[in-house]
């Protein structure tokens, strides 16, 4: 008994809609990572500091608020910010609070200590404006002015959601007329984190109709037109499904996943229905649906599987979320194929998508020699100059420098740097076997002093500020740090027998940051009696910027080897692969070249993107080669697979545009490069390949003739 298609199709759809539910319920689960850990290799020694520190310390994470007054000595300012103060030493996620008013002349005798408080419940004493004087707050927690403060929020280990707790209690408790900003590695990552699930949930679905309308230009028929970008969502949404049920989270990187899944695959079904539709207008439906999965099959599953080979090349990094993104865009990419093959001819059982509804967009190739000739020595010039702008590309990232110039998070660093002098600080660790002595003190004095000639460093934070400031020796600070009556005041300058030091500095970018731990570490060297160390935020990002230089170039040899080798087993020949390969070699040139010629750095973002171009471009000379080796002429190449690349390129750069609206500069960076490497990558194949094609369909003809002599 011979079963139907419809049948079959009737199949196929229930074990697609039983998957589909299982995935979606996964999908449920994802979590978001909270920080950048995931980017940074798990070795990295400034990374092991940082644990150890927090170990020790605790949670190095704060939040500084900064608000500006007309004077906070004036009860009508004070008294607000006092209870402001006291509300977010409430709050369930936050360690300890400093502020001006914990500031106090402190006074030590045999009964312990004695404060003299410059604010009493927010009130100003007569003597509060003599706390200008004190080196130890003015630059740390009011301005000289006395108009701006800040405020240090200290969290705990795991705490969640504290940076919107906080804004809302500033939104609700300050005065319209003090204005307030936070900065902080907490507030980066609240941003992040927020931007993360817009681009993850809220971007699918739009990209999705950008989509639809371009394929339904060329199409002609709403459903056929709907069907690429749907199962290439669908495809996305299996995907998160499988990370849900696996346990890998959405970070800054994979966050990505299902817009690159539904931009980069939505191309497989427009190039299948384009063909079935195609064959369609000439033949019966079951005679169409075959000869249509005759000839795209192969192509559809070479784009896959050079498009896989463009982001598995990531699993060789030593960073997990590169890795994770490349396991799930391939993933991703695979689901999208494999649903192009089996799911679009069992639809065309039960609708009539070949059917045209409008006069599809008709673009016609038509490139004369001479402007192929004057392309290609266009293209040969640029080539040449190339090296001269990829030399001006600089490895370096920025965790500010994500975000757009305008941002809040932006903005706020750039009061903290004016008032304050610095943003994240980097923290230096003295320790000693034996607690500190009154020698140990002039010792660490002189190695705070060469440090505060360091360029880039405003100021030190230290225990010694304390024991100036104050005039109690320093041996008996680190005796009060262990008496549980004052441990809390404390515990941010020892534990045991070492002391924190807070080195401020308006730096931000990897490479700053490091110069000046490095300048930090050769003082150190004067002063072999300690175990000092460096460690900061920026400097966790130092590892990462050093492993994406060294898996650049090998990951980009790795994927061109692994689509050459494709290429060669496909076209069973040496000569097509290399024709092929030409259009993403020169886009991958090209790409260095536009970041050097824009001052985009390379950096965790950017460095993704040649291989992903590498994987899209090739699809282009993969159908262009597969329809001439089809029908042996150039001509009916240029006509039917030119325009469908154009349209194809049309919707990849659309929707990769769609990135330069997007909350985070990084992402725009991303979406910028990819859209121009796309529309530089196409052009380049419909020039390169078809020009190369027309010299080796000439060359095999010559030879074909003799033969016949």
């Amino acid at each position: 008994m011979k079963i139907s298609d419809k049948t079959v199709a009737i199949v196929i759809f229930i074990v697609f809609g039983v998957l589909s539910l299982l995935f979606l319920s996964f999908f449920t689960r994802i979590k978001i990572m909270k920080g950048n850990e995931s980017l940074i290799p798990p070795n990295d020694p400034a990374l092991v500091a940082m644990k150890k520190m927090e170990k020790e310390f605790g949670n190095a994470s704060q939040i500084m608020i900064i608000v500006k007054t007309n004077g906070i000595f004036k009860r009508k300012n004070s008294v607000p910010l006092y209870h402001l103060v006291q509300k977010l030493k409430e709050m369930k996620g936050v360690k300890s609070v400093q502020s001006i008013f914990d500031a106090a002349n402190v006074k030590f005798s045999f009964l312990g200590l004695k404060y003299q408080f410059y604010f009493k419940k927010g009130i100003p004493t007569s003597t509060a404006t003599k706390l200008l004087d004190s080196k130890l707050y003015t630059g740390n927690l009011v301005d000289p002015s006395g108009k701006v403060v800040s405020v240090i929020v200290y969290l705990k280990n795991g705490a969640k959601n504290v940076t919107s707790d906080i804004k809302k209690t500033l939104k609700r408790m300050l005065p319209s007329d003090m204005k307030y900003y936070l900065t902080g590695e907490d507030v980066v990552n609240a941003v992040m984190d927020s931007s993360i699930f817009i681009l993850s949930l809220f971007y699918p679905p739009f990209l999705f109709g950008l989509m639809w309308l371009l394929y339904f230009l060329r199409l002609g028929n709403v459903m056929g037109a709907a069907i690429p970008p749907l199962l290439a969502a669908l495809a996305a949404m299996w995907t998160y499904g499988m990370a849900g049920m696996i346990g890998f989270p959405l970070n800054v990187l994979t966050s990505m996943v299902g817009m690159f899944v539904i931009v980069v695959s939505s191309s497989y079904g427009l190039h299948f229905l384009d063909r079935y539709m195609f064959n369609r207008a000439r033949m019966e439906h079951h005679a169409a649906v075959v000869r249509t999965i005759k000839e795209e099959s192969i192509p559809v599953i070479m784009s896959a599987l050079t498009t896989v080979v463009g982001f598995i090349t990531f699993v060789f990094t030593g960073i997990e979320a590169f890795r994770t993104f490349g396991i799930l865009v391939s993933t991703g990419v695979g689901i999208s194929a494999l649903f192009t093959i089996v799911l679009i001819p069992a639809i065309t059982n039960f609708f009539d998508i070949h059917k045209r509804t409008i006069p599809t967009l008709k673009l016609k190739m038509k490139l004369t020699p001479r402007f192929n000739k004057f392309a290609i020595f266009a293209t040969i010039a640029l080539l040449v100059l190339s090296p001269i702008f990829i030399m001006r590309i600089n490895v370096d990232s920025n965790e500010f420098g994500y975000f757009k110039y305008n941002s809040n998070v932006r903005r706020s660093a750039q009061i903290a740097k004016k008032y304050f002098g610095w943003v994240l600080p980097l923290y230096v660790m003295v320790g000693k076997k034996h607690p500190f002595t009154q020698e140990d003190s002039n010792k660490l004095e002189d190695f705070i002093s060469q440090i505060e000639k360091i360029p880039h460093v405003s100021g030190v934070n230290s225990v010694l500020g304390v024991s100036k400031a104050f005039h109690i020796p320093l041996p008996i600070l680190q005796t009060l740090s262990k008496d549980p009556r004052y441990a809390s005041y404390f515990s941010e300058w020892f534990y045991k027998n070492t002391t924190r030091l807070f080195v401020k500095t308006p730096l931000t970018d990897t490479n700053g940051t490091v110069k000046v731990a490095d300048d930090i570490k050769k003082i150190a060297k004067r002063f072999p009696h300690y175990d000092i160390s460096v460690t900061s935020p920026a400097l966790t990002y130092a590892a990462m910027n050093s492993s994406i230089t060294k898996n650049q170039i090998s990951t980009i040899i790795m994927a061109f080897f692994f689509i050459l080798i494709l290429l060669i087993i496909t076209f069973r020949g040496f000569i097509p692969p290399l024709i092929a390969s030409i259009p993403i070699i020169l886009t991958v040139v090209f790409n260095f070249t536009l970041m050097g010629v824009f001052g985009v750095n390379l950096e965790v973002s950017t460095a993704i993107i040649s291989s992903v171009l590498m994987g899209l471009v090739i699809d282009y000379s993969i159908h262009t080669i597969s329809r001439y080796r089809m029908s042996k002429d150039i001509g009916k190449v240029v006509e039917e697979v030119g325009p469908v690349i154009v349209v194809n390129a049309l919707g990849l750069i659309a929707g990769f545009a769609t990135l330069l609206f997007a909350p985070l500069r990084l992402y725009m960076q991303i979406g910028g490069l990819l859209s121009l490497g796309i529309a530089i990558g196409a052009f380049l194949t419909i020039v390169f390949v078809i020009e190369l094609l027309r010299l080796y369909d000439k060359r095999l003809k010559l030879r074909s003739h003799k033969q016949r002599k």
